[in-house]
Formats: C-alpha cells, sequence, structure tokens
C-alpha cells in the first residue's frame, strides 16, 4: 500500500482495488449530465399533454440544475489548466527576454 502523502495518494486505488476519490468524482460528474438529459427528455413529452404540462417544467428546471453541476467541474480544471499555462507562458518569456542577446538590439 502506498503511505505517501499528497494528491498522488488520491489518483490510486487501494489494495483492494476499489475506485479512487477521482474516479468516484468522474462518475458522480457524469451521472448528473445523463439524469440531467434523462429530465429534459421525459419533460419534453410531458409539455405534449396539458395535464403534465407542470410537472415538465420542474423536471426542466431540475435537469438544467443538474447540467450545470455537471459543467461547473470540467470548467474549472480548464481555468486551472490555462492559468498554469499562462504562468509558464509568462515566466519562459520573461527569462527569454532577459537572456537573449537579441532583446539589447
Amino acid at each position: 500500500m502506498n503511505n505517501s502523502a499528497g494528491p498522488a495518494r488520491v489518483e490510486q486505488a487501494d489494495d483492494t482495488g476499489s475506485a479512487s476519490l477521482h474516479d468516484r468524482q468522474e462518475l458522480m460528474v457524469s451521472l448528473f449530465g445523463t439524469l440531467g438529459n434523462a429530465m429534459f427528455l421525459v419533460g419534453s413529452v410531458c409539455f405534449l399533454s396539458a395535464a403534465t404540462k407542470h410537472a415538465g417544467v420542474w423536471l426542466f428546471i431540475v435537469g438544467s440544475c443538474l447540467l450545470l453541476f455537471h459543467s461547473v467541474p470540467e470548467i474549472v480544471a480548464k481555468a486551472r489548466r490555462l492559468s498554469t499555462h499562462a504562468v509558464k507562458i509568462h515566466h519562459g518569456a520573461t527569462r527569454r527576454s532577459t537572456h537573449s542577446p537579441s532583446s539589447s538590439v
């Protein structure tokens, strides 16, 4: 068993073969997206009858919330990657400009 501390430990499955925390989080995000889409589909069918139109409205509202929860983790991850990438580019450009012979021209 890996006894090291830090993020690497979260990514690994334990000795019993159970899913890591990251895998479980990805599953929950996928379930939110799938349930949100299913609620939109059922809500659309509910709009075909006046008797079920009210249920269709609520299915659309709850489905919209689930799809929002589905997209937030992906947006946060992309923002972190872009932020890290921008910092690396900024530091790389600073080093090149101070050490480049063409910068003194």
